[in-house]
């Protein structure tokens, strides 16, 4: 009987659509790199998904391989191979089962900006103990990897509970923020400073936004504020990232108006 490799490649797509990367999905896709090794780039991509699944890393390394060296004008198989490290992480957060560890990776990932790491593992940790803290950090690696919606979410369901969670708000606010929603994100702040005026994220976050609308004096208080309170190396980085977000922007008239702002608060920006 004659093996028709248009059969195989369709079977092996219907595999991959019902995300089958068992043993048949395997067989498949190798009778058809067997049958024809320079036919279909997907027999590649989808057997290395195989073995990923399966934690075979240094296999799916040499399927990747072999698919540059067959295709190398086709990126696909270079994207994946450049993935495997992320996909190795991912792996190991799917055998873990404490949230704590859970918790305490996926904050050190979202610090070494390692975005959908840190979601994945606070996903994770969430579907064992969804506690606000857990909450709390998926929020800040949603807003990390620009997923604004599922951020807000998991704020307000924190605040349904505590209204009065400062750091829920501050974070609310910052989103707010991040989507332009300035008079939403300044009210959030302001509830923060009601509660506690000295709240420096609060302070810092009131001036980013009064920058943003352009309220200089505003902002020289807000940031003046915060450094009185903890001193100059609490505002400095805040004051960089709103002179790299005007930079990324190109708004040359606001990068000027953050650097005259920094020599005003003492701060230098060489």
């Amino acid at each position: 009987m004659t093996i028709n490799i248009s059969d195989l490649v369709g079977q092996a797509r219907e595999f991959q659509a019902k995300r089958n990367f068992g043993g048949e999905a395997h067989l498949v896709n190798m009778q058809i790199i067997t049958l024809n090794p320079t036919f279909n780039l997907g027999a590649y991509l989808r057997l290395g998904e195989c073995y990923v699944k399966k934690g075979k890393f240094k296999e799916a390394e040499k399927v990747y391989g072999r698919a540059i060296e067959l295709f190398p004008r086709d990126n696909i198989a270079s994207r994946e191979l450049r993935e495997l490290d992320s996909q190795r992480v991912m792996y190991k957060i799917d055998q873990m089962k404490s949230p704590e560890d859970l918790l305490a990776l996926g904050i050190d990932a979202r610090k070494n900006k390692k975005t959908k790491v840190g979601v994945y593992a606070l996903e994770r940790a969430l579907s064992f103990n969804p506690s606000p803290q857990i909450r709390l950090a998926l929020a800040a690696a949603y807003r990390a990897d620009r997923q604004p919606g599922l951020a807000i979410e998991q704020c307000e369901i924190i605040l349904n509970e505590n209204p009065e969670d400062a750091v829920a708000t501050v974070v609310l606010a910052a989103v707010r923020r991040d989507t332009g929603e300035y008079a939403s994100s300044q009210k959030s702040y302001e509830q923060v400073l009601k509660i506690d005026p000295n709240n420096t994220y609060a302070l810092n976050g009131m001036g980013g936004v009064s920058a943003d609308l352009g309220r200089w004096e505003d902002a020289k208080e807000y940031f003046e504020k915060a450094a009185e309170l903890n001193g100059p190396e609490s505002i400095i980085g805040p004051l960089e990232r709103l002179l790299q977000r005007y930079a990324k922007a190109r708004n040359s008239e606001k990068v000027n108006e953050v650097k005259n702002l920094m020599l005003l608060l003492g701060i230098n920006n060489s």
